[in-house]
């Protein structure tokens, strides 16, 4: 995700499972902003030695994107979204989150 710093599982005594053969793949995605720049992605692994305590896990949730839930009428500069919502079958500790609008909200 843009602009987000390396995330360091250790702190919480977890890992992140990545299967062998999968495939990692980056989604880049950028704002316009009349300039031409340069991307300079990174990717870095630790190697756990034993299995963590804790696995950390990854999940994305988005409103409902189809054209009748999501129809932003023209003019309307206070269109609220439908909302996003998730359900945890199980316990779960969230320690991160990040809300994403791609810089076109109004708070």
């Amino acid at each position: 995700m843009p602009g987000i710093s390396a995330f360091d599982y250790r702190i919480y005594g977890a890992g992140k499972l990545v299967p062998a053969g999968t495939d990692i793949v980056f989604s880049m995605h950028y704002t316009p902003n009349g300039t031409e720049v340069l991307d300079h992605s990174k990717l870095g692994f630790t190697i756990a030695k034993r299995e963590p305590q804790r696995r950390y896990m990854t999940f994305a949730i988005s409103s409902p994107t189809d054209a009748d839930s999501f129809a932003i009428p023209p003019n309307n500069s206070n269109w609220e979204s439908p909302t996003a919502e998730a359900t945890f079958e199980e316990d779960c500790e969230i320690v991160w989150m990040q809300p994403h609008m791609h810089v076109r909200e109004k708070i």
